[in-house]
């Protein structure tokens, strides 16, 4: 096996998306193990989101490099293609794996003469969901096709590995900070109890779901109590009983999860992917009810029917009623170990450095 020295990530710029969670992550926990880790991003765009270890270099629009901030304004979308193209071909012989995350950046990996030897796409949940068809023609078009270019195509979960068109050996998931997620040493006595959702406007996500089952719960026990991460609930709706959290960064996220009796993850599509909510509430040691994402199973969660504001809430008694709780939450911390970041890190490791291999 060759080993990698020096991995390259060209990107259009920073966000606050779970993928760019994940880049970041990887960048710092390579770093750590000696790898020089650099993003490429065009001129102008902001300081990452998310934290990262990894070097940032900046190409500007004649295609000359920079490290460091950079107090340029923003280029537009056109520009930024063109710089990044222009970066790229001027970096190709510098590095060992050119690492594609994005629809059209495998596209600019092809474009400037990057060996396949060297390509890599690592393709994460939900990207190949993002344009539409009807509206986006052209650009949905393009990151289809792009699923054909010769690479080492990784995918996030089971599930991409064979889904609309793209055609994947290996998967990665997304990792999972283990030393901040984790259970309540201290579990507080409850008079009530408290279930808990992410608020999220798409109507996919399923938090109108959430929101029926717990009227269902209270209006037959006030005992219950609901929580919403970050808020995002409907204008005409509201609860005494329902609290809207605000939330900033994942410590405080780690404790609203040990704040609750109950997670509800009740996204109604692409059941089997990966979901953040769900891995990160079992890692608290908090039961967990989902209409099936990773790494819910039977055996760790419970598992309800799509759009049924019955079936959440049937789980829901279930838990409060002690039925097999200790069993699955304790299966729950045995399933996210495998998530935790250096095992996750060493593992993509692995295939990159098995792609080299002559």
């Amino acid at each position: 096996m060759v080993a990698v020295v020096k991995i390259l990530i060209p990107i259009f710029g920073f966000g606050a998306q779970g993928g760019y969670r994940v880049l970041s992550r990887l960048a710092s926990e390579w770093s750590d193990r000696g790898i020089t880790v650099d993003f490429l991003v065009p001129e102008g765009v902001d300081h990452p989101y998310f934290e990262t270890k990894g070097g940032i270099r900046r190409v500007r629009r004649d295609g000359t490099l920079a490290t460091g901030s950079s107090d340029a304004r923003s280029m537009p979308g056109k520009d930024r293609f063109r710089a990044l193209f222009k970066g790229l071909r001027a970096l190709r012989d510098e590095y060992d794996v050119f690492l594609a995350n994005q629809a059209f950046t495998p596209w600019l990996l092809l474009a400037v003469g990057i060996p396949a030897r060297k390509r890599v796409y690592y393709i994460q949940a939900y990207e190949p969901d993002f344009f539409d068809a009807m509206k986006q023609p052209v650009h949905w078009a393009l990151a289809k096709a792009s699923y054909a270019i010769p690479a080492l195509r990784i995918v996030n979960s089971p599930l991409y590995l064979r889904y609309k068109g793209i055609r994947a050996e290996h998967w990665v998931p997304p990792g999972i900070d283990l030393s901040n997620f984790r259970p309540d040493t201290n579990p507080r006595d409850r008079d009530t109890f408290v279930l808990g959702c992410i608020g999220r406007h798409e109507p996919d996500k399923g938090t109108i779901y959430v929101l029926k089952a717990f009227d269902k719960l209270h209006a037959a026990d006030p005992r219950y109590r609901l929580r919403v991460a970050f808020g995002n609930v409907p204008e005409d709706w509201s609860h005494p009983a329902a609290e809207v959290v605000p939330l900033q960064g994942d410590v405080a996220l780690a404790g609203f999860y040990r704040s609750i009796d109950a997670m509800v993850a009740p996204g109604t599509i692409q059941h089997g992917a990966v979901h953040y909510p769900v891995m990160e509430a079992m890692a608290c040691g908090t039961p967990v009810v989902t209409t099936g994402y990773l790494p819910a199973t039977p055996d760790n969660a419970w598992i309800v029917a799509n759009r049924d504001p019955d079936a959440i809430a049937a789980a829901i008694r279930a838990i409060d009623q002690g039925n097999d709780r200790q069993s699955r939450v304790a299966h729950g911390l045995e399933a996210v170990a495998e998530f935790a970041w250096p095992q996750v890190a060493a593992r993509m490791l692995a295939l990159l450095s098995g792609r080299l291999a002559p």
